[in-house]
């Protein structure tokens, strides 16, 4: 196993850290928080509940501050983007995202009772977007697969495939590039994210938007590298079933912080 391998902390981490029921190894791994944490507190109900709950959600903004190995300042879209394309991430967004998360402790120091603005509205929007993406290609996919009957396997691979030309589509507006389906031939670096949202997609109701919290939890494996040197550590138990379902077991110790634990304990 090699030392410091990084591990990307889900939002409800930083909330155990804060109340004691999680630790960190930091002699073996770093820890991060990501633009991911920053939009789940933004787009958290509990901005709008009584003080007690606002305070352990400032807690939780304190303790990443604290205790966050580094802090990934980048939306997981443009890095998923750049990985994909192997082109540089936007310091403009870097800069704005550092803009974000200023305030966001302003937020959590008391020194601000609210947070709004363009780049709040954007982070926000840009997860409704993928909610929105998500029902279409489902709707999609429901009349495809009711016109010709396919093997498991087929399905998988067409719906793998329609992710990744909605991704190139979209993708290509963001950046304004043109990068063509020759793409399809090198997707690795986004495959956490691809095999995870295909099993999503599998299961998804196409009556019922998925929940902002959900969409959350699904980009920010955009942040993981297929057996590199990244983990995501989250307790999210259908993430974590996604996740488990998309890859043999004998993977998931290079993606599943937890089971990266058992296999190296």
């Amino acid at each position: 196993m090699s030392k410091n391998k990084i591990v990307m902390c889900d939002t409800m981490i930083w909330y155990d850290v804060n109340d004691g029921a999680t630790v960190f190894d930091k002699s073996k791994y770093k820890y991060y928080g990501s633009v991911s944490n920053i939009a789940d507190f933004l787009s958290s109900d509990k901005m709008k509940l009584d003080e007690s709950v606002q305070k352990k959600l400032k807690q939780a903004i304190k303790k990443m501050n604290e205790e966050a190995d580094d802090i990934i300042m980048v939306d997981p879209t443009s890095v998923g983007s750049s990985e994909w394309f192997k082109i540089p991430i936007d310091e403009e967004e870097v800069r704005g995202m550092q803009r974000l998360y200023d305030e966001l402790l302003r937020y959590a120091n008391g020194e601000a009772i609210t947070l709004v603005g363009p780049t709040i509205n954007g982070l926000i929007q840009s997860k409704e977007k993928f909610r929105d993406g998500i029902i279409n290609a489902k709707k999609q996919l429901v009349d495809l697969f009711s016109q010709k009957t396919y093997t498991k396997e087929q399905e998988n691979k067409i719906i793998i495939k329609n992710i990744l030309v909605w991704l190139l589509i979209e993708w290509n507006k963001m950046r304004g590039t043109e990068f063509t389906r020759k793409q399809f031939n090198n997707w690795e670096s986004i495959e956490v994210f691809v095999k995870s949202y295909a099993e999503f997609l599998k299961t998804v109701n196409i009556e019922q938007l998925p929940n902002k919290n959900t969409m959350i939890d699904l980009l920010q494996l955009l942040y993981i590298r297929p057996k590199g040197s990244t983990l995501i550590w989250t307790k999210e138990t259908k993430l974590l079933q996604k996740i488990r379902s998309a890859f043999p077991e004998n993977d998931l110790k290079d993606i599943i912080y937890q089971d990266h634990l058992r296999h190296y304990s």
